[in-house]
């Protein structure tokens, strides 16, 4: 999340259009973490300073958590943002600090923390309404805008980074994207390979010449 997505905000119909857009990014996320192997999680060069995917799910966890944070201490009173000691226009520096906090985490621990703090988002949002939701100004800490704003860059954006990424160095590294239980890549594979058994060679029948 930077300035720069702020300023382009995602535009949303209603309560439901953003509930079930951040859950289809979120699953499809999840589907191509499942189809990689414990290597593969590990394997440095994914993005920017050399990072991996557990790299990249500490990430998106510091930056649910640092939502979360806004909003809980915009409740009661101002809130540093993006984080204390750092302006928007660092956030360069403030993501580098946040991989050296992190890189060190078992992948394990790092993909448990992000879907713990994606499941605090969704309830938050959730429990607010449409208005509350979608409309600019609801609440001092967010100003002119609307909580989705932030909300949006925090969850969707994210998982939409997180999937183009990993393609990208799938595709540049060779590896076949695999994805998880269910996933598209296998079922495509199963319709193939089931479409391709109900072919059966043509029966030529003898007829009998008549003398």
């Amino acid at each position: 999340m930077d300035r720069r997505s702020l300023s382009f905000p995602m535009k949303f119909k209603d309560k439901a259009d953003f509930l079930n857009t951040s859950e289809k990014e979120w699953k499809q996320f999840l589907s191509l973490l499942e189809g990689l192997t414990e290597p593969e999680l590990l394997e440095n060069g994914v993005w920017g300073e050399n990072w991996n995917i557990r790299d990249m799910m500490a990430h998106i966890h510091e930056w649910h958590n640092m939502v979360l944070k806004w909003h809980s201490e915009g409740q009661k009173g101002s809130v540093e943002m993006p984080a204390p000691g750092y302006k928007w226009s660092e956030t360069p520096r403030l993501n580098h600090d946040i991989y050296e906090e992190y890189r060190s985490l078992p992948h394990a621990e790092a993909e448990k923390r992000m879907k713990a703090t994606h499941a605090k988002l969704r309830k938050l949002a959730e429990s607010l309404t449409e208005k509350q939701l979608l409309e600019p100004a609801q609440f001092a800490w967010c100003g002119k805008n609307a909580i989705t704003t932030y909300l949006a860059a925090a969850i969707i954006s994210h998982y939409r980074w997180g999937q183009k990424k990993i393609k990208d160095w799938q595709k540049s590294s060779g590896k076949s994207p695999r994805s998880g239980a269910g996933g598209k890549v296998n079922s495509i594979k199963a319709k193939s390979n089931k479409k391709t058994s109900k072919k059966s060679p043509k029966k030529t029948s003898k007829k009998t010449s008549k003398k």
